[in-house]
């Protein structure tokens, strides 16, 4: 049974959204894990069977091959990997004119499959490989790559190839970092769908939001950093796909 005092969150909720005028979704690793995909913080993460380095741009220089090993990994199960209800139902809202943009922190092009094409991809995309050779800089489709042979070489110049997703000392790629901040600040209701707020300067983005008057609805199994320091207005606790059903509903 769903308790009333949870109905009526949702209800409002419902509300606020309808009554957006500029209706921004903020993503993260939670509203694909109904999809299949690993999150990389939860109880079955990806940092529970790769230590965190792997994916550090220090280590890919230094370590190319075993930091591909945990990328294929990744991108195997991203290639068989399908929206769910919840990626559906954003893609239904911008189709609709409620919703104006999305940003996510997710690398596996869900958002797309499921049909939304104003999609703000903060920590880059696994769809696409760099050479890293700066005189290069050829660009190739990751499933184009014959990816037996690790780590894959540039056809051109024989370069050690990268995805282009943010590895950690990086920064998040332009002009998707400033065009985020821009949605964030120009909304006034952000939904928060999967995201723990701790990565920076992504955990930013609710701030900025927030800071100019945005109400912020959050979406995610456990409080997260944004619940318990009071950016968060509305917190619906619950799987995405789950959630975002009971809203689609309550906005009919």
């Amino acid at each position: 049974m769903v308790s009333e005092e949870k109905i009526d969150k949702f209800k409002e909720a419902a509300r606020i959204i309808k009554s957006a005028k500029y209706l921004v979704v903020f993503t993260g690793a939670g509203i694909s894990a109904e999809s299949g995909v690993p999150t990389f913080r939860g109880d079955n993460g990806i940092w529970k069977k790769y230590d965190s380095n792997v994916l550090s741009l220090s280590y890919f220089i230094e370590h190319p091959e075993e930091s591909w090993k945990a990328q294929k990994e990744f991108f195997d199960i991203i290639l068989n990997a399908n929206p769910n209800y919840a990626h559906i139902a954003l893609a239904e809202l911008e189709k609709k004119g409620i919703l104006k943009s999305i940003v996510t922190q997710n690398i596996d092009n869900l958002h797309q499959k499921a049909g939304s094409e104003n999609v703000f991809e903060f920590h880059g995309t696994m769809k696409t490989v760099t050479c890293i050779n700066p005189r290069c800089m050829h660009k190739y489709k990751t499933e184009e790559l014959d990816l037996t042979n690790l780590p894959p070489k540039c056809e051109k110049c024989g370069s050690v190839l990268k995805t282009d997703i943010c590895f950690f000392e990086e920064n998040p790629p332009e002009p998707a970092k400033s065009l985020s901040f821009q949605e964030a600040s120009k909304t006034d209701v952000m939904i928060i769908v999967g995201t723990s707020g701790v990565v920076h300067p992504a955990a930013l983005l609710p701030v900025t939001a927030k800071e100019n008057g945005a109400k912020i609805i959050e979406i995610n199994p456990d409080s997260s950093l944004l619940t318990i320091y009071g950016t968060t207005d509305i917190f619906l606790q619950g799987e995405a796909g789950e959630v975002m059903k009971k809203i689609m509903e309550e906005m009919e």
